[in-house]
Order: C-alpha cells, then structure tokens, then sequence
C-alpha cells in the first residue's frame, strides 16, 4: 500500500460508514478495538465477541433462506470470519 492509499483510509468506524477495502477494515477495526480496550474489560469483550459472532450467523442463515445474500455480504462475511479465526487462535 503506498502513502496516497493510506492517506484514503478511514481512521474511525462509525454507525453507517461504508468501508470499501480490506485495509479500510483492518483499519477501523484495530482503532475502534482500542477504544473498546479503553472502555470495557476483556471479558465484556469476550461476550461482545460471542454475541456477534452468534448474531452474524444468524442473520447470515435467514439471508441465505430468503436469497438475499449479496457478493459484498459473501466476501464482508468472509474477512470477518478470516479475521474472529486469527483472534481465537492468537495471532
């Protein structure tokens, strides 16, 4: 990634920001980690995690039961899935 693409990326998530990129994603999420480290306890954040993790699921097999499961969704579902794996294996 060089300077120009960095200096696109969004830095803060906020309710109703589209990302565009895998970057952007990894971006946001690592600042808005930081703000929930500052805010809440490792286990509150552990049953966040699960609660999410549950959530996505859920709402991922009732959009696959109505057919409405877009590309995006697939590939955002995807790099969620990818990135939890990381974080319960440890890296």
């Amino acid at each position: 990634m060089d300077n120009e693409e960095k200096a696109c990326i969004r830095v803060e998530w906020e309710p109703g920001v589209e990302i565009n990129s895998e970057a952007e994603y990894i971006t946001m999420t690592q600042h808005l980690a930081k703000d929930l480290l500052s805010d809440h306890t490792p286990e509150q954040l552990a049953i966040i995690a699960a609660q999410h993790i549950i959530y996505t699921d859920m709402l991922k097999r009732t959009k696959e039961a109505q057919g409405e499961v877009t590309q995006l969704e697939i590939l955002k579902n995807e790099i969620l899935l990818k990135r939890t794996a990381q974080i319960v294996n440890g890296n």
